[in-house]
């Protein structure tokens, strides 16, 4: 295949990414009733697209007096690419950016029956219809340009490319860390109550301090969302106060665990004065553990306080641009940036 051959290939590589952007944008938007950007990328190409169209139409060569042929041929090999491409991303990412798990008859969520019928219509369509005079477009235009043009956009893509799997790798790590914080949050919320369940000592004045630590809570909780109600805002400035406010929710339930272990903590003091022999130590150990838990909240703590703004800001654009993924590692951490990404839009409609 000489020089001319690759360029054209390429140039028609390009051509399929971008009609496919144009499919799926206008596609998802129409579903969702607002402009969505589509893809894993920023630019308007979605790779799959292009790769689909090839794979179409040199695994149809062979079928081409046939539709029926083209349509089960293209419908073969489209899926195959689909089923293997998702895996992988997930494989990498650790996230599903494409998901037909809710759909009848699909392959573990990565393939389903309707997109590979979808794939044979393509197939037909690519072939009959949008193949030849495209073919003839792009063989039209001289040399010089073609290479100038598909030099140009690969450029474009490779950095696209970097810059979008830094954000995919950046929402991998940020989605790793949320989900080690809630791990973390709730074992120490089970280990501090089997701490006190033991204690035999004073147990209803514990209890009222712990009803103290969380009512205090959920005014904070109820506070953050009224301050939310109350001011609507669009545009990035909404996006930094919801990533604010999910924030300061888990600083408070941080601040609500804390609270009630130094009330047991200081339960467990009162009672280790007046105790002796095997009590005293039963009680030290009942402390020693419950200080463990808050050094494990302490590290959640700094743990949080490395996610920055921004790091939020990518994930949701990112998420923005792919509404159907998920993450069956991390769906609790997946859907707390889901959910900004929902409020902020409930924000800017209002």
């Amino acid at each position: 295949m000489g020089l001319s051959a690759i360029v054209q290939l390429m140039l028609l590589f390009w051509s399929y990414c971008f009609l496919g952007w144009v499919w799926e944008s206008l596609l998802v938007s129409c579903e969702q009733r607002k402009w969505v950007n589509r893809g894993f990328l920023y630019g308007p190409w979605i790779p799959i697209y292009g790769f689909g169209a090839l794979i179409i139409l040199f695994s149809t060569e062979p079928f081409r007096s046939s539709a029926l042929l083209v349509f089960f041929s293209g419908m073969t090999s489209s899926t195959a690419l689909e089923y293997l491409t998702g895996r992988a991303m997930e494989k990498i990412f650790q996230m599903r950016y494409w998901d037909y798990s809710k759909c009848r008859f699909n392959l573990d969520g990565y393939i389903c029956l309707r997109a590979s019928l979808t794939w044979g219509i393509f197939s037909v369509v690519i072939v009959d219809m949008v193949e030849p005079p495209l073919a003839r477009m792009i063989t039209a235009a001289s040399p010089a340009l073609s290479c100038t043009l598909n030099a140009v956009l690969t450029l474009l893509f490779a950095a696209d490319l970097v810059k979008s799997a830094q954000a995919a790798a950046g929402l991998k790590k940020m989605l790793i860390k949320l989900s080690a914080n809630n791990v973390r949050l709730a074992a120490a919320e089970a280990g501090l109550n089997r701490a006190v369940e033991i204690l035999s000592a004073d147990a209803a004045g514990l209890k009222e301090k712990f009803a103290e630590a969380e009512a205090a809570f959920a005014a904070r909780s109820e506070s953050a969302r009224e301050r939310g109600a109350a001011r609507r805002e669009a545009g990035l400035r909404l996006l930094v106060k919801l990533i604010e406010k999910e924030r300061r929710a888990r600083y408070d339930r941080i601040r609500m665990i804390d609270d009630k272990a130094a009330a047991a903590l200081e339960l467990i003091a009162r009672a280790s004065a007046g105790a002796e022999g095997k009590e005293r130590e039963r009680l030290e150990r009942r402390a020693a553990a419950i200080r463990e838990l808050r050094e494990s909240l302490h590290r959640s703590r700094r743990e949080l306080a490395s996610l920055r703004a921004r790091d939020y800001s990518r994930a949701v654009s990112l998420l923005r641009r792919n509404p159907t993924a998920s993450s069956r590692r991390h769906a609790e951490a997946l859907g707390s940036l889901t959910e900004i990404n929902r409020a902020k839009h409930r924000g800017i409609r209002q």
